[in-house]
């Protein structure tokens, strides 16, 4: 499965002190969301932790890789997870960009987060005439970066529309096969040894 990206209002995040420091939490649990107007979603606890250990996360500006704020393996960035969801804080003081992505935030000019993943374990509830399909993510495979962006709104929608959509597509095909591979599939083989063995009860098939 390819990288997703979600956005949240940037009020789960906060800039504060002369220490250039940002923290708080681009991912909550157990919060229903919409997604692209094709499914529900929501992150269960316990989902990041495992990918942790296999992901080097940074905090970029825009998801711009040349515009890196903040990275964990060089102390900057610090990241771990509580009841509440994934929280993150970030160090910007060292970062070229850092300073001025910090008073943006703080001043309110930034307005939106965002952060970049690929899915290990999740778990469908169909929905019915009413409510969409839940998606329930269990396990993230590997979290890339948590982003400050400029326009949440716009790329929720050209973005993550799209990518829900083949989300979406692909669960049903997935659940098509699924439903195919249970249908019963006539075998004359197991026919005729069923007729044989009739004959040798003396039964006429």
């Amino acid at each position: 499965m390819g990288i997703e990206r979600r956005f949240i209002d940037i009020k789960e995040i906060r800039a504060e002190g002369e220490g250039m420091i940002v923290e708080g939490y681009p991912i909550v649990f157990d919060v229903e969301t919409v997604v692209g107007g094709w499914f529900r979603e929501k992150v269960s606890k316990g989902a990041a932790t495992p990918a942790f250990a296999r992901s080097d996360e940074i905090f970029l500006f825009n998801h711009d890789s040349n515009i890196p704020l903040a990275r964990k393996s060089n102390g900057t960035l610090e990241v771990s997870e509580d009841d509440h969801g994934v929280k993150i804080k970030a160090d910007l003081s060292r970062s070229s960009a850092g300073p001025g992505v910090y008073n943006d935030i703080k001043n309110g000019l930034i307005t939106g987060m965002s952060f970049a993943f690929q899915i290990e374990r999740e778990e469908w509830t169909n929905g019915d005439e009413t409510t969409l399909d839940m998606r329930d993510i269990k396990e993230f495979k590997q979290i890339f970066d948590y982003s400050p962006v400029t326009y949440p709104q716009y790329s929720q929608t050209e973005i993550q529309a799209r990518s829900a959509e083949e989300i979406k597509k692909s669960h049903d095909t997935a659940m098509a096969e699924d439903e195919r591979s249970m249908e019963p599939v006539f075998n004359p083989e197991s026919l005729q040894a069923y007729e044989l063995e009739l004959e040798l009860l003396g039964v006429k098939p």
